[in-house]
């Protein structure tokens, strides 16, 4: 699902008048400067390599810009940085012909990320997780104001768009990134991963429990992030710490150090008894 450039009365945003360019120290003339700041309060700066791909682009006339994106420059693509900036300068100008060329390219080179992603996360329907990332790329994309993040998109683009999956996983996913605490647990994996709770002795904690009605509940006791380590660690029998077999690590999923781990995972295990030894298995 391919979002299109906003265009009509009542999609496009309105243009702003003519913008007169100045440069400023390390942006090169003829090349709108970025005015959001970092926290340091130093303004952004595109990389060297953006800048003289952007140097480059402007000289073209405006109907060559959708040819020159697709062919590159001096055979290396163009950079996603300097084709947002491209996309602004044709929203700012009225070229909507060029425009909707360009968006249409930047829009596939992001859904292709996002798609990778989507993969690397076990993420089937990537669907609402590729509409929703278009949708706020779109409005920072046409934003006129000044923002940080917006302006972070000629800086970092895949990294802009890295954190806002980061953002939608978090708050929608259901995968084992970011366990939501009301996610699904098949049959099929309730039985494939008893033994490692067997294992673990966590099967153990109140005579007659068995593993699954200790799985099928647990969601409903634990808030994140100890159900979230509680399945990780005895359910998918990722380790606290990297291994020598290895690198996957609780550690390094939640950045966390192995005591803070060790805690959730001790407080988990402390509300399952609790709650166990106030009911009957079902």
């Amino acid at each position: 699902m391919r979002k299109r450039a906003p265009s009509g009365p009542s999609g496009m945003p309105p243009r702003p008048g003519t913008i007169t360019v100045i440069a400023l120290p390390g942006t090169k003339p003829g090349i709108r400067p970025l005015t959001a700041k970092t926290r340091e309060g130093q303004p952004y700066e595109r990389f060297e390599d953006v800048e003289r791909q952007i140097e480059r682009l402007v000289q073209a006339q405006p109907h060559m810009w959708p040819g020159i994106v697709r062919e590159g420059i001096d055979n290396h693509s163009v950079k996603n940085e300097a084709l947002v900036y491209l996309i602004r300068e044709a929203w700012h100008r009225g070229h909507d012909k060029e425009l909707l060329e360009l968006h249409s390219d930047l829009f596939d080179r992001m859904a292709t990320m996002v798609l990778n992603r989507a993969a690397r996360m076990g993420i089937s329907d990537a669907a609402p997780l590729i509409e929703a990332i278009q949708n706020r790329i779109i409005e920072l994309l046409y934003n006129d104001g000044e923002s940080v993040t917006a302006d972070f998109l000629e800086v970092a683009f895949n990294r802009v768009v890295s954190c806002e999956v980061q953002k939608w996983n978090r708050k929608h996913g259901k995968y084992w990134q970011r366990l939501d605490i009301d996610a699904d647990i098949t049959d099929q994996s309730v039985l494939e991963h008893s033994t490692i709770l067997s294992a673990a002795s966590i099967e153990q904690v109140e005579a007659g429990i068995s593993a699954e009605n200790i799985i099928k509940n647990a969601r409903k006791w634990l808030a994140s992030p100890h159900f979230e380590a509680f399945y990780l660690h005895y359910v998918m029998g990722i380790p606290v710490e990297p291994t020598k077999k290895s690198k996957v690590s609780l550690v390094r999923h939640f950045r966390r150090p192995a005591s803070t781990i060790y805690f959730w995972l001790d407080r988990a295990v402390a509300i399952i008894r609790a709650k166990l030894s106030e009911r009957p298995e079902e």
